[in-house]
């Protein structure tokens, strides 16, 4: 019986078999670059995430520890009185209960109102109140906490109804008075002012004439953990979240919050919110 003669393949054959080959090892080289830029890109997002929660644990032990101070100098007050069997100094149960709730506060816009904006589920009250209200109790407060601030408050003579969340509203300009305070020299005057502004709206002005804002940056303010280039953390410190939360606030009331700044002349910041209809 004769062997089967082997058939030897063809030169185009075999020259097609190496470019299919020569083409597979291409796409596999491109795949595993792919897949490497992928990971590197992952690793690097992993590690910036890391970085920022780490910054930010570390901004908020900071901004807790803030209020905390005076806290405890009112708590010692009281202590060494009771020691003593002296009379307590009669500010001192106001002072220490208005700390202890600006320290709530904090808690709950870094702890509570900061995660439910991230998932969308922050809910706010559509309520008509007298819009002085709110700002009134917001700069009281400030004058309270820092006595040697100077504060003017104008206002309409009579009621001005809107509608929306008034303890949000007060959040939000207690927030926007802060950051007047904060980025002011101590001698600075912060003016709020409660205006009209036609038959839709009413606004909430808060101005400093603190360092003002680089005007390349005016369209990061209300970004997340946004920091002003010209407020180094050495000397204003912050998480950068105080405007980002009064925006979506202001949004969630349906009104809106705008900000205008000059460098080294100061800020002014308009909270704008619906009338009662």
């Amino acid at each position: 019986m004769k062997a089967a003669r082997r058939i030897e393949p063809s030169y185009e054959a075999l020259a097609a078999r190496l470019a299919e080959a020569q083409e597979e090892n291409t796409r596999l080289r491109g795949e595993n670059e792919r897949l490497t830029q992928e990971r590197g890109a992952r690793e690097a997002a992993a590690e910036e995430a890391r970085l920022e929660l780490g910054t930010f644990f570390a901004l908020v032990a900071h901004q807790l520890k803030s209020p905390l101070l005076p806290l405890e100098v009112s708590l010692m007050t009281i202590a060494r009185a009771l020691e003593r069997g002296t009379n307590v100094p009669p500010d001192t149960f106001p002072r220490t209960m208005r700390q202890a709730r600006r320290l709530g506060r904090l808690i709950d816009a870094l702890l509570v109102d900061l995660p439910r904006i991230e998932d969308g589920s922050l809910r706010v009250a559509a309520l008509s109140f007298d819009l002085r209200e709110p700002v009134r109790r917001a700069v009281g407060e400030a004058k309270l906490m820092l006595e040697s601030r100077t504060f003017t408050l104008h206002e309409p003579a009579a009621p001005l109804l809107v509608r929306g969340d008034p303890e949000r509203v007060e959040q939000i300009v207690a927030s926007l008075v802060e950051n007047a305070v904060k980025y002011s020299p101590p001698e600075a005057p912060i003016g709020v002012r409660v205006i009209s502004e036609d038959r839709a709206n009413a606004i909430v002005v808060v101005e400093d004439r603190g360092i003002g804002i680089p005007a390349r940056e005016l369209g990061q303010v209300f970004t997340k953990f946004y920091r002003g280039s010209n407020a180094p953390s050495y000397l204003y410190r912050g998480l950068g979240v105080g405007l980002y939360l009064a925006h979506h606030l202001a949004t969630l009331c349906r009104g809106r919050l705008s900000v205008e700044s000059v460098e080294g002349q100061g800020t002014i910041c308009r909270l704008c919110i619906p009338l009662d209809a």
